[in-house]
């Protein structure tokens, strides 16, 4: 059976973590081993591309981990990298979601806003920064509209961010 994305935090727009899939009848080991981490946050998938968020040094929340992405079949790691660091109080860098290609990854977390960005899947490049700031905690992520896009927490409002260009489709207030 083909294997179902993970796109979200919590695997898809219900966010209940259930999948559709059925296990293998054995175990079958296909690889292991990968990027050493204090701390490997809950990956995403969307075909052939398996996404983590690797805490490496939990006291260094600007540089202490690292965005991977691997081919899920076999565990190569096609890129790691981190986001730049566009305020005194970034946070660390951290996934948000996988959807067409693209890694969406923001700094925000705790009480600080953001900008979010596009990842390319396949090589790390950024696709665009966000023109919102985005203030999504360190275990929120985004949801998406029925063409990809991503939907998040703005500064006191939700935003709809163009899939393509990272401008703001979108944004109405919200109380939080």
């Amino acid at each position: 059976a083909p294997l179902g994305d993970w796109n979200t935090v919590g695997g898809d727009a219900a966010r209940g973590g259930a999948s559709d899939e059925i296990g293998p009848a054995s175990a079958s080991l296909l690889w292991s081993g990968g990027i050493s981490a204090t701390v490997s946050q809950q990956p995403l998938i969307e075909g052939d591309y398996l996404a983590t968020a690797r805490i490496f040094n939990l006291s260094n929340t600007l540089n202490g981990t690292d965005l991977v992405v691997q081919e899920l079949h076999t565990g190569t790691i096609l890129w790691q990298k981190q986001l730049p660091v566009n305020f005194s109080d970034s946070w660390s860098s951290r996934l948000t979601g996988l959807r067409d290609g693209r890694v969406y990854a923001t700094r925000s977390g705790n009480t600080n806003a953001e900008f979010l960005y596009a990842l390319d899947v396949t090589n790390g490049n950024t696709l665009w920064q966000s023109q919102a700031l985005i203030t999504e905690t360190s275990t929120e992520g985004i949801s998406y509209a029925d063409d990809g896009d991503p939907i998040t927490y703005g500064v006191n409002s939700v935003v709809r961010i163009d899939s393509v260009t990272g401008n703001t489709v979108w944004e109405t207030p919200r109380s939080c």
